[in-house]
């Protein structure tokens, strides 16, 4: 069970993240056709690391929810009214 909702407004900023770093790897393309395959990997790896960070925020968070939970039964009453 996951006690963790998408926060809209973070979604949001993620996007407009995501939007600025796609105009970024446009611009460090050019018109090297080489160089720029290899910068879209790094770039790519860059953003994929970016996740994984906060994704891993996300976990950690969502366990000490559910440590909450277990352990004074608060989640079960939040969710029920």
């Amino acid at each position: 069970m996951s006690y963790i909702f998408i926060d809209v407004e973070a979604a949001r900023r993620c996007a407009l993240l995501l939007r600025a770093q796609a105009e970024k790897l446009q611009l460090l393309l050019g018109d090297a056709p080489d160089a720029r395959v290899e910068a879209f990997f790094r770039k790519l790896g860059g953003l994929a690391d970016d996740l994984s960070k906060v994704t891993e925020a996300y976990a950690a968070e969502d366990e000490r929810l559910k440590e909450i939970h277990l352990t004074t039964g608060e989640g079960g009453r939040l969710m029920n009214g």
